[in-house]
C-alpha cells in the first residue's frame, strides 16, 4: 500500500504545482488588463510595478488554489485510468478510494494552508496592495511633451515644442507660458531652438534656450496725476536657461493607516469584533432615538388634551382644547407642533440611515468572514469532484481535462458571485450567500465518487434509452384509435 500511495500521491504533486502557477498566472494577467491604463505612462521603476504584482498575486493565490486542485486531481486519476493503473489496483483489492485516501489527505492540508494563508497573510496584502495601487492611480504620468501640442503637465506652465528632432534631441520653436503669478499669461517666453534634460537626481527639468526672447507684462501702476500705466518688460537672449521643479512627479506612497479598518485588511478575530461592533453602533443609535423622540410625544400621557372634544378614552370634554387658546395661542402651537414634527423625522431619518449603513457594514464583514472558510473548504469538495471525474472519463493530459475543469469552475465561479451579490443586496443572509456555492457542489462531489468507485459511467445511456422507449411505448398505447 505505501507504494500505492507514494505512486498517486507523486503524480498528483506535479500537476498541482504546474497548474497552480498556470492559474495564478492567468489570474494575475486578468489583473495587468483591468488596471494596465492606471499603470501605463506613470514613468513607475520596475521595483513598483513588481511589488505591486507581487501583492496582486497574494491576494489571487485563495483563487488560484481550488481551480489547481480541481485540474490537478482530473489530470491525475485521468492519466491513472489512462494507462490501467486504477484497475490493476481494483484486481488486487484497492479500491478507488484508497487510492484517493493519500491525496484526500494532502489535499486536506492544502485547505488548511489555504485558510490560514487567507487569514493572515491575504489582509496584509490587501492593506499594501490597496495602498500603493492608490499611490500609482495618484501618481502624475511621466512627462512627455509631443509635438505641436501644450504640455500643461508642470503645474503653472504651458509649454510647446514645434518640433524635436529624434537624433539629436535638439528642440525647434520653442513657446513656453509662465503662470505662477496667476493673473493669466503675463510671461512668455520664446526660442528659436532649445535643449531639454533633467538633472541626476531627477530634481529639476532644465531647458537651455537659444536665440529668443522673454516678454513681462508687470501689474498696472497708478501715477500721481491719477493716470493708470502699464508696464512690461523684455529681454532678448542668445542663451537663457529656465529650471522646472519636478517634485510633484516623484513617486509618493499613501499611508497604509487609511484602509487598516476596511473589511478586506481584517481577519477572522478582527471581523469578529467588527461584527460585533456594528450591533453595538444601532444598539446606542436606537437607545438615542428613543431617549430624543419620546419628550416629544409626552402630551399623550396629559389628561388636559383632548380632540374634537374627547378625552384619548373617548369621553365627553367641554370642548376643543385648541380653541380655548385663542388665535395667537392655536398658531403658536402649530409652529411649534411643526417644528416638533421636523425634528423626530429628522431624528428618524438620521437613526434609518445609520442602521442601514451599519448593516451594510455587518454584511460586508460576515462576507469577508466566510470567505475564509469557503474557499478553503472548496478545496477538499473539488478534489472529490475532480478526482472520480478524471477515473471516469479515463483521459490525462492538458486537453480534455483542462476544458472540464475550467466549465466545472466557472459554473463553480457563477454561482459563487450570484450568491454573494444576493447577500450583499439582503436577498438571502450573508452566510447562506458564501456557503450556497459549497453545498451546491457537494451532491455532485458524493455522485461522482460513488459512481467511480462502483465502476459505473458518470450516464447510465442504456437505462435512458430503455426509459425513453418504454415511455413512447405508453404514449402509443394511450393514443385513441
Amino acid at each position: 500500500m505505501k507504494k500505492i500511495y507514494n505512486l498517486s500521491l507523486f503524480a498528483f504533486i506535479g500537476p498541482f504545482v504546474a497548474t497552480f502557477f498556470i492559474a495564478l498566472f492567468v489570474l494575475v494577467m486578468q489583473f495587468l488588463w483591468k488596471y494596465i491604463d492606471d499603470l501605463a505612462g506613470k514613468g513607475l521603476e520596475t521595483s513598483v510595478i513588481v511589488e505591486l504584482l507581487l501583492y496582486a498575486s497574494a491576494n489571487l493565490i485563495p483563487m488560484a488554489i481550488p481551480i489547481s486542485v480541481l485540474l490537478s486531481s482530473i489530470m491525475t486519476f485521468g492519466n491513472l485510468a489512462e494507462n490501467n493503473e486504477i484497475l490493476a489496483f481494483k484486481t488486487t483489492g484497492v479500491s478507488l478510494l484508497r487510492i484517493m485516501k493519500p491525496l484526500a489527505f494532502t489535499v486536506l492540508l492544502v485547505s488548511v494552508g489555504a485558510f490560514f494563508f487567507a487569514n493572515r497573510g491575504v489582509p496584509v496584502a490587501n492593506l499594501k496592495f490597496r495602498s500603493l495601487l492608490y499611490s500609482v492611480k495618484e501618481q502624475k504620468p511621466a512627462m512627455d511633451i509631443p509635438d505641436g501640442v501644450f504640455y500643461t503637465g508642470i503645474e503653472g506652465f504651458s509649454i510647446r515644442v514645434g518640433h524635436r528632432d529624434p537624433e539629436t534631441d535638439e528642440l525647434h520653436d520653442v513657446i513656453i507660458y509662465d503662470k505662477t503669478e496667476k493673473r493669466g499669461n503675463v510671461m512668455v517666453t520664446r526660442a528659436n531652438k532649445g535643449k531639454m534634460y533633467i538633472t541626476e537626481d531627477k530634481r529639476f527639468l532644465l531647458f537651455d534656450l537659444y536665440e529668443g526672447a522673454r516678454y513681462h507684462e508687470m501689474p498696472e501702476q497708478r501715477s500721481k496725476d491719477g493716470g493708470l500705466h502699464f508696464p512690461h518688460n523684455r529681454l532678448t537672449f542668445e542663451k537663457y536657461q529656465i529650471r522646472f521643479d519636478l517634485s510633484s512627479f516623484n513617486f509618493k506612497r499613501a499611508k497604509e493607516d487609511l484602509w487598516k479598518n476596511s473589511t478586506q485588511m481584517l481577519n477572522t478575530s478582527q471581523l469578529a469584533h467588527y461584527i460585533d461592533s456594528t450591533y453595538i453602533l444601532v444598539n446606542n443609535k436606537l437607545d438615542y432615538v428613543d431617549e430624543y423622540v419620546l419628550p416629544y410625544f409626552s402630551f399623550l400621557g396629559d389628561s388636559t388634551f383632548a380632540l374634537e372634544g374627547h378625552d384619548l378614552s373617548g369621553n365627553q370634554q367641554g370642548g376643543h382644547y385648541i380653541s380655548t387658546l385663542g388665535d395667537g395661542g392655536g398658531r403658536q402651537l402649530f409652529q411649534r407642533a411643526m417644528s416638533h414634527a421636523r425634528s423626530v423625522k429628522g431624528a428618524l431619518k438620521s437613526a434609518a440611515n445609520e442602521l442601514e449603513y451599519q448593516t451594510q457594514r455587518r454584511i460586508s464583514a460576515k462576507i469577508e468572514l466566510h470567505r475564509k472558510f469557503t474557499l478553503s473548504i472548496a478545496c477538499l469538495i473539488l478534489f472529490f469532484v475532480g478526482a472520480p471525474l478524471g477515473a471516469i472519463i479515463r483521459k490525462g493530459g492538458l486537453g480534455l481535462p483542462v476544458v472540464i475543469s475550467i466549465v466545472l469552475f466557472v459554473i463553480y465561479y457563477i454561482v459563487m458571485i450570484g450568491a454573494e451579490k444576493s447577500a450583499k443586496q439582503q436577498i438571502i443572509s450573508p452566510e447562506m450567500g458564501m456557503w450556497f456555492p459549497v453545498f451546491f457542489i457537494i451532491p455532485f462531489a458524493f455522485l461522482l465518487t460513488y459512481r467511480a468507485n462502483s465502476d459505473s459511467k458518470l450516464f447510465n445511456i442504456s437505462g435512458i434509452q430503455a426509459a425513453l422507449s418504454r415511455a413512447l411505448r405508453i404514449h402509443k398505447g394511450n393514443r385513441p384509435k
